[in-house]
């Protein structure tokens, strides 16, 4: 249950790490497929009815589908977030782009001033996706 006083709270959606998104993807295009297909086998193999079958393969194929259609949320978002960061960016003299080190589903566009008599004063710009 998110916190409604959190400004972060509603602001990503579901827009995972890096890592999450990795995991996630290999357990729903690897992992869960491997399951359901060698379950479905060891259940004809033992003798289970083609009912229970039925109910396993069809519960695992919903969770497949179920964690697919997040992942392509979760990549829609990020992409957007990434168009923001790479518009920002663009309005910028000496843009960098980076990861937020504080909240890797937000991008850092920085923008640092320097020249004659002008000491390093990086601005930075946390980007958050834009809200739907």
């Amino acid at each position: 249950m998110s916190d409604s006083t959190d400004p972060n709270a509603t602001s990503h959606g579901i827009v995972l790490s890096q890592r999450a998104y990795d995991l996630v993807k290999d357990l729903d295009l690897i992992a869960l497929p491997t399951l359901g297909t060698a379950t479905g086998g060891f259940l004809k193999l033992y003798g289970a009815s083609d009912q229970v079958i039925g109910y396993v393969a069809g519960t695992i194929a919903f969770i497949i589908v179920v964690l697919g259609i997040l992942l392509k949320i979760s990549n829609i978002q990020y992409k957007a977030n990434a168009k923001v960061a790479a518009v920002k960016a663009a309005s910028l003299v000496s843009p960098t782009i980076s990861v937020s080190p504080t909240d890797p589903t937000k991008i850092v566009v920085a923008e640092t001033q320097t020249g004659p008599g002008i000491a390093a004063d990086p601005k930075l710009v946390e980007v958050d996706p834009p809200s739907q």
